[in-house]
């Protein structure tokens, strides 16, 4: 689906580049996990995806569609309006039409929760409930790849699980994902394969047991009957 060949970004006045020689490749209903601290560059990799940003480097390849739902890492709504009214004007800029807006519209309250909020106005959400709305409002855009960008910071347990399990829902419809997280168990538990992420570089990029076999060290496996 996607392509990344040495891409390459610095922002004015840099000492180092924020992005520099991602090469990796993407298939369809495929979950990426991105892993790396503050400032590895995870976030500016995705803005160049979405097309927020051109790569001063390298090349970005579509194979097919480019459809593409983002959920970024700071709140993206109108904080005047209600949940149900964020929801209806993003499904207004979505161009949702018929069933197929009434379908999404409820999938996507479903799955984030949103169902007790609906009338509540954005702004006097709690910060894990302004996360569940921007969250749902990513998922209701129809895409083909979805990016999430340390999307359940400051989100409940119990919550956190349900976004998960949206998350590996669109993986298994076929939708590609990639999933940014300072939480290792989160990318873990829905990456096939793990990128790590350090001073704009891709330092590993593999299947979770994969990695665990060939860097872990000292570790200790108990088996519990």
């Amino acid at each position: 689906m996607l392509e990344l060949n040495d891409l390459g970004f610095r922002y004015a006045g840099a000492e180092r580049p924020a992005l520099d020689g991602i090469t990796l490749r993407l298939e369809p209903g495929q979950c990426l996990g991105l892993l790396g601290s503050n400032g590895a560059g995870k976030t500016t990799l995705l803005s160049l995806i979405a097309g927020l940003r051109p790569p001063q480097r390298g090349e970005i390849r579509w194979h097919g569609e480019r459809s593409i739902g983002l959920v970024p890492q700071q709140p993206a709504f109108h904080a005047g309006l209600s949940v149900a009214e964020n929801l209806q004007l993003f499904a207004d800029l979505y161009r949702l039409r018929g069933a197929e807006r009434s379908a999404r519209l409820q999938r996507c309250i479903h799955d984030t929760h949103l169902e007790a909020l609906l009338k509540r106005r954005a702004a006097q959400l709690s910060g894990g409930q302004q996360r569940r709305l921007n969250f749902a409002i990513g998922l209701l855009q129809p895409a083909s790849l979805y990016l999430f960008d340390e999307a359940t910071v400051g989100v409940d347990a119990h919550s956190r699980q349900l976004l998960l399990d949206a998350v590996q829902a669109l993986a298994a419809e076929g939708c590609a994902v990639i999933y940014t997280s300072h939480y290792m168990e989160e990318v873990q538990s829905l990456g096939e394969r793990v990128a790590i992420m350090d001073h704009g570089e891709l330092i590993a990029l593999d299947r979770v047991d994969d990695l665990i076999r060939a860097h872990g060290r000292g570790m200790v496996e108990l088996e519990l009957e």
